[in-house]
């Protein structure tokens, strides 16, 4: 049997509650104790679907904090750039701080990626 997936087991519970009780008196007449297995599985069931409602609620908010990050450094990037060359409009491309400033960008790759700050 091919492996189910989470969506197809938390289906698969929902099911065999549905099952359970429309088989609750037949249950109950063998002695199987339906209603206490019925709670105890819709419970189960449930806690299922609330922690899946979560782990999405969860995804969501990481991929639009990956967006919102993208964005910002875009920006601060972009700034920065714009920075760069509004110093060289005003020194000159010759000057002293506009060739650190220059470097700046292709000392980077030779250098180790800084530790985000909290």
């Amino acid at each position: 049997m091919a492996k189910l997936t989470d969506a197809d087991r938390r289906a698969f519970a929902h099911q065999v509650v549905e099952v359970l009780r429309l088989h609750a008196p037949q249950l109950s007449a063998a002695g199987f104790d339906v209603t206490t297995r019925l709670t105890q599985l819709e419970a189960s069931a449930h806690e299922a679907d609330v922690k899946e409602a979560a782990q999405l609620s969860a995804q969501q908010a990481a991929l639009r904090a990956t967006q919102e990050s993208t964005t910002a450094t875009d920006d601060a990037y972009d700034f920065a750039s714009k920075s760069v060359s509004l110093v060289e409009g005003i020194l000159g491309k010759d000057d002293p701080l506009v060739t650190v400033l220059r470097g700046l960008r292709p000392a980077l790759h030779n250098a180790p990626s800084p530790a985000p700050k909290p």
